[in-house]
């Protein structure tokens, strides 16, 4: 028989629940800074399991806001609607309910310097999601502002950041594409993928294997026609590598469709990829987990604002190789 409902959840329950004393239990409900994240997440989902009722010293006047701020690369549009940032925006909402947090969400104009201040003064602490400008996160550190920086790519910016290693990302993948058999690897990247060409070159120099000038493309930006433009460009001047190696996976989908589609005769290399739509992979990649950084970046801004430290987290979130079987013919 299910006691819930006839006898009400009392704050005993809560902390018996959780594993904590009551007096853990009434600090969580009334915002107390010096409690661990953990604990305070453990209680607050005691409460939602046990579905207790409290009002408690006008809690709900007390609910903090945070600033969920997009950044976007010029060729990205409306970021809310891309995937790897629609994951992002999943994942941290539910972290704020978990903790009574108001999301506020603003979409910078590409390489903005600075929002208006005077209308975020209300925010305990701001996320930036995707490629914020350094002037930005310069602005923020200078006035003391709590803020994270949540990106699929590696950056320099200044304070907290949560990312990926795109180098030691890079050194797995030629890795493994080496111990496929695929000496001849040629790489079409963007300007911003420098950390993942310098990954491959390392790999493949101490394999013994000279990465050649003419197999490094670069594109204009991370649009996926510029990345077509570079294929046709690359087939109409000189022969295509055993192994092509594509910064974003989404380019390399339609990239492998032209290929299959080119009837006359040429030999169509295999592709490689990194992939930011976790679980859709059907070309071989360097997985990134866009929802694991936004957790982290939330909860680490949880930590700053509750017990600021003074001290910068560089927090990586490591790819993993998602790869089928592939084999060179050679």
């Amino acid at each position: 028989m299910n006691m819930r409902n006839k006898v009400p959840v009392t704050m005993t329950d809560v902390a018996s629940h959780a594993g904590v004393s009551q007096t853990t239990v009434s600090r969580v409900l009334s915002n107390h800074p010096r409690i661990r994240l953990d604990t305070r997440e453990a209680v607050l989902r005691a409460i939602e399991e046990l579905g207790y009722k409290y009002e408690m010293n006008g809690l709900k006047n007390q609910r903090r806001s945070i600033g969920l701020f997009f950044c976007p690369l010029p060729e990205q549009g409306n970021p809310i609607g891309l995937d790897f940032y629609g994951r992002m925006l999943t994942e941290i909402q539910g972290e704020a309910n978990l903790h009574n947090i108001e999301l506020v969400i603003i979409t910078l104009p590409a390489d903005a310097d600075s929002p208006d201040f005077e209308n975020i003064e209300h925010l305990s602490g701001i996320i930036l999601i995707g490629h914020p400008s350094p002037h930005l996160t310069e602005e923020l550190f200078g006035r003391r502002i709590p803020f994270v920086t949540a990106s699929g790519v590696y950056i320099e910016c200044e304070g907290d950041i949560v990312t990926v290693d795109d180098f030691e990302a890079a050194v797995k993948a030629c890795r493994y594409i080496i111990s496929r058999g695929f000496a001849n690897i040629g790489l079409m990247m963007t300007e911003r993928d420098e950390l993942r060409i310098s990954g491959f070159r390392y790999e493949m120099m101490k394999n013994g294997i000279e990465p050649l000038k003419d197999s490094i493309r670069i594109v204009k930006n991370s649009d996926t026609s510029s990345f077509i433009n570079c294929l046709h460009e690359w087939m109409s001047d000189s022969v295509l590598p055993d192994m092509l190696v594509i910064s974003h996976c989404e380019a390399a989908k339609v990239i492998k469709s032209i290929l299959n589609m080119d009837r006359s005769g040429r030999r169509k290399p295999e592709l490689f990829s990194f992939n930011h739509k976790f679980g859709d992979n059907d070309i071989p990649c360097m997985q990134i987990n866009p929802a694991a950084i936004a957790k982290k970046a939330c909860r680490r801004l949880l930590e700053i604002m509750e017990e600021p430290d003074g001290i910068p987290h560089r927090i990586v979130v490591p790819m993993q190789l998602d790869a089928k079987d592939i084999s060179s013919s050679k």
